[in-house]
């Protein structure tokens, strides 16, 4: 078997790739269990938590405000300028589009399974549309897990990649149930 490589360019970085490929090399078990564990943190971000282990999706909410830190800036802020309050316009209608738009657990599981469904069901063209986004989206969940950690805004590009292959997914089926298309 050929001996895998790595250009890293400081040596702390070197040091860095030898730790990790040991650390994979002999306890490949926890390193897919860490895996696992991150990609079910897409679907529910509440599984597992542990430290340092990523944000969860309410730190990109519009609607989430932390009072102390909120204080603290405008606190900090007011000593070199005048002024300084916090304003929020357009908080609400940007945290209701939010909310409206961001796809949900049972939504993101049953888009998987479109899209899954649709890469093995569906006719060539749209098959290959199926497979192009519906890899994309694997693609951008998977390698941040495999060389990072878990992290919600990871998700956010994969997450329309997933919606547009499991729509297409949907509509591969539909054409294939529906007796005006046969």
């Amino acid at each position: 078997m050929p001996r895998v490589t790595f250009e890293l360019g400081p040596k702390t970085g070197q040091k860095l790739a030898a730790f990790a490929r040991q650390a994979v090399l002999h306890q490949p078990g926890d390193y897919w269990r860490a895996i696992v564990t991150d990609l079910a943190k897409y679907i529910d971000p509440s599984v597992n938590p542990r430290p340092y282990s990523g944000q969860p999706p309410e730190i990109l909410s519009f609607g989430s405000r932390d009072m102390t830190v909120e204080q603290a800036v405008v606190l900090a802020m007011s000593r070199g300028y005048r002024g300084t309050a916090v304003r929020l316009h357009g908080q609400r209608i940007l945290a209701l589009y939010q909310d409206m738009f961001r796809v949900g657990r049972v939504a993101l599981c049953a888009l998987l399974l479109l899209s899954v469904v649709g890469m093995l069901k569906a006719k060539d063209p749209i098959r290959l549309a199926i497979c192009l986004f519906g890899f994309s989206a694997c693609g951008l969940y998977v390698l941040p897990v495999l060389t990072i950690s878990y992290d919600f805004r990871y998700g956010i590009p994969a997450e329309t990649f997933l919606v547009v292959s499991g729509v297409l997914g949907a509509v591969s089926l539909w054409r294939r149930a529906s007796p005006e298309t046969q």
